[in-house]
């Protein structure tokens, strides 16, 4: 009779153990390939994104459809650092990118979004995104390292890791 209480105890234990492994194993599993949980670094993004925010990212977005105009991105850049970077695209494959006096222009139209503001003395020369390449900036235009700056501007698409949706800490806000 002892032997069956121990027998049904460590058989009890056992099926706990294999609840913690399962979650932990599906936890992993969608970390890898489903949601990355990122926090925020820098003030690139602000005021949408504030330094020592936490976001969700959509790993699987782009897998039936491509990045799109004011996406928000996570992304790696291998020849610029080994750290995530976020930020917004801003041209896709074969679109025009040009600023004028501090004006923002894709394929020629003035883009008057809260996030193409800068500073009215910033130029640059139009440039084709190419194929397979997205151009990208951070909203905070005065204090994002972004596409205007890099040696190379563009991100390349198997650079791109996900999409932002979710802003969980510190205030929950859905990321469009």
């Amino acid at each position: 009779m002892e032997r069956n209480k121990k027998l049904k105890s460590i058989k009890g234990k056992c099926k706990y153990l294999l609840i913690i492994f399962i979650a932990l194993l599906t936890a992993l599993l969608l970390n890898a390939f489903v949601v990355l949980n990122t926090r925020i670094i820098g003030k690139s993004m602000y005021p949408l994104l504030n330094q020592n925010d936490w976001v969700f990212v959509n790993r699987i977005a782009f897998v039936n459809c491509e990045p799109s105009f004011g996406d928000i991105v996570v992304l790696k850049k291998p020849d610029l650092t080994n750290e995530t970077i976020i930020k917004r695209i801003i041209g896709t494959p074969h679109d025009t990118v040009e600023i004028k006096n501090g004006k923002l222009y894709l394929n020629g139209n003035l883009v008057e979004n809260d996030f193409a503001q800068m500073d009215e003395n910033e130029n640059m020369s139009i440039i084709t995104v190419p194929k397979n390449c997205y151009f990208v900036m951070g909203d905070n235009t005065s204090e994002s390292n972004d596409s205007r700056k890099w040696t190379n501007p563009f991100v390349k698409n198997n650079e791109i890791i996900g999409k932002v949706i979710f802003k969980y800490f510190p205030k929950p806000r859905i990321i469009k």
